[in-house]
């Protein structure tokens, strides 16, 4: 019975060891972000960080899109992804999407806004502005930010944009809340934590001094390129679209609002001022009239292809309303939005690869309808690399077909010539994905995205200099490996214990077996001697043991002698089957009971057991 216990005991410990590493090995392989869209996504001190965004909460059949609250790392050169721990008490902005992220230097980044989800699991839209600060390269803290009460502030919105453009700055342009894109543009102070409101959009336009009404030719709605401007040209006819090298000369032009833009930092003319804008796309809300009833109208999204440049050191001139000339210029030279006009297409690939619904129509109208096919775009991702804006994927809107079609192209805009083109084509359809440029390294890294039924997790990097694309492998860390190794586990953790219980069974089996054949040995098994081995006593300790002649017995050696007794005089003798107490030890003596004889002369003696002692 000592002996199975052990044997358990080891089996057990096996067992758990054997469990720990397969759950090591599980948690392994759980280290991935589950794919998302909708996310934020930065580049600091050589990492790739990605914050919340929507997806699936689970790999398995059953799942359901839910908002994610994480903060994940990831390092190309490994292929490794960490998931960042929040210090302090406060666990952050909580989960959501469509917000907006942007690195003020290598270890701290501020979001703003969003689809929030909060502790009651009500969803809203956020007006909030957190900052979150590293401490090591997989933990940090987040840090709401407060600001000014007496000043106005932005109302809540998803799928904007914000931009740090130095000198402690931070700006906001559109935005949407519900299927109303936002009419106004901020500046952030991080010193005094005040925001002010810039020209941009519908309500910015009020920020213009004198500005002149929109030209009597413009359409009330926009057709699919839709480069709008306000209190300028409006470039939305095909004819201006085709030749878009006539640029306007009003010095009062701004970009309509918009949401699912993208907004990025460039460098300004002086390097001491602060950055420019590179605003690219982004989507309206336009009435189209209904097919089946045309006195009814249909609220559809619109893309837009118009590229537009801020120049962000003359916004301080507007911000009050009033026109006020910087040091060292007149009025004439502070056009705050400057509208970039660009050349035709230089097509790398087949224009087939892009949705045409009329062949003939594309190939009659081929100045501006291929223009329109590849550029007009929402819910993309831009990147600034050199002299060049690349642009990748999105949702491109066809009013005439009703219908959205996402796209996968790589296109590169050339400042220098104002020159789009298009490059290679890499991962797949999507939107909402993100892109970061890593400039130390001549790439860009994609990351996430959707399309269809589909939520991304892979990780993509363009080389600039080859201008391939390379999908990272990080299938040995994925949750599919997760998966298995858990299956595993499972499988590992039943058949060890059906293992346990069969070894239980036959040991207890063999040892009932051991002792029906050897019943009486066992009987009379004396008890083990501490410090003996168990396997009974030596042949040099039987051999000593005193031997008794029957003979000696009867001639009286333990007391008076027995009488001789005749067998038909006498009954036979009646021996008492009491047993005999023997003990071994050290050198093995044997203790016996006396015989004695009564008077009727039969003998009363403790048995000798003919059994051999061990």
């Amino acid at each position: 019975r000592a002996s199975s216990t052990s044997q358990c005991r080891r089996v057990r410990a096996r067992l758990g060891t054997m469990l720990g590493a397969l759950l090591a090995l599980a948690m392994l392989g759980a280290e991935n972000p589950l794919g998302r869209y909708s996310h934020c996504q930065i580049y600091m001190d050589g990492r790739v960080y990605v914050f919340g965004g929507r997806g699936f909460n689970s790999t398995g059949v059953k799942r359901a899109l839910a908002l994610f609250s994480n903060i994940w790392t990831f390092t190309v050169e490994g292929a490794l992804w960490e998931q960042v721990k929040f210090m302090a008490d406060t666990d952050g902005p909580g989960p959501r999407s469509g917000h907006a992220c942007a690195a003020v230097d290598d270890s701290t980044f501020y979001m703003f806004g969003g689809m929030a989800q909060g502790h009651d699991g009500k969803q809203g839209l956020s007006d909030e502005l957190w900052r979150f600060n590293l401490l090591s390269k997989t933990s940090g803290q987040w840090t709401r930010v407060g600001v000014n009460p007496t000043r106005r502030r932005p109302d809540a919105r998803s799928d904007l944009a914000l931009v740090y453009v130095g000198k402690e700055t931070l700006l906001l342009l559109g935005g949407c809340s519900a299927r109303n894109p936002k009419q106004d543009g901020w500046r952030f102070s991080l010193t005094d934590h005040s925001w002010e409101q810039i020209p941009f959009g519908t309500n910015g336009a009020s920020l213009l001094p004198d500005a002149p009404s929109p030209p009597p030719s413009s359409p009330p709605s926009p057709p699919p390129d839709n480069s709008t401007a306000l209190h300028g040209t409006n470039a939305t006819d095909p004819d201006m679209i085709e030749n878009q090298k006539n640029e306007t000369s009003a010095p009062f032009e701004i970009p309509v609002g918009r949401c699912a833009l993208t907004a990025l930092a460039i460098s300004a003319m002086n390097s001491d001022a602060y950055l420019d804008v590179l605003l690219f796309g982004g989507r309206v809300s336009v009435s189209v009239p209904d097919e089946d009833d045309s006195s009814d109208v249909d609220e559809m999204w619109s893309s837009l292809a118009d590229t537009w440049r801020l120049r962000t050191h003359h916004i301080s001139g507007y911000l009050n309303g009033e026109l006020t000339a910087a040091s060292g210029e007149d009025d004439s030279n502070m056009k705050l939005w400057e509208r970039m006009s660009v050349s035709q297409i230089e097509d790398d690939e087949d224009a087939n690869s892009q949705p045409v619904k009329d062949e003939e129509q594309a190939q009659s109208n081929r100045g501006w309808r291929l223009q329109a096919m590849l550029l007009n775009r929402s819910d993309h991702a831009a990147v600034l690399h050199g002299n060049s804006l690349y642009v990748v994927g999105g949702l491109y809107t066809d009013l005439e077909q009703r219908s959205v079609f996402i796209v996968k192209d790589l296109v590169a805009l050339a400042l220098s010539d104002h020159t789009w083109s298009r490059r290679a084509s890499g991962p797949t359809w999507r939107f909402g994905h993100s892109l970061t440029d890593d400039l130390d390294n001549g790439r860009m890294i994609l990351y996430g995205g959707a399309g269809g039924m589909e939520v991304f997790s892979d990780v993509w990097v363009y080389t600039f200099a080859s201008g391939e694309w390379a999908a990272l492998d990080v299938g040995r860390n994925s949750r599919e490996y997760s998966t298995l190794l858990m299956s595993l586990l499972i499988g590992g953790v039943g058949i060890m214990l059906c293992l346990c219980v069969l070894f239980g069974i036959l040991f207890r089996r063999s040892r009932r077996l051991v002792w029906r054949r050897g019943r009486a040995m066992i009987v009379m098994r004396p008890p083990a001697v501490r410090g003996t081995s168990g396997r009974g006593a030596s042949a040099e300790a039987i051999a000593a043991l005193p031997v008794v002649k029957w003979t000696e017995v009867r001639k009286g050696h333990f007391g008076d002698e027995i009488p001789d007794v005749e067998a038909d005089s006498a009954p036979a003798p009646i021996i008492n089957s009491a047993p005999v107490s023997k003990s071994v030890a050290g050198a093995g003596s044997v203790s016996a009971v006396p015989v004695s004889a009564d008077a009727g002369g039969s003998v009363s003696t403790a048995p000798v057991s003919a059994a051999p002692v061990s």
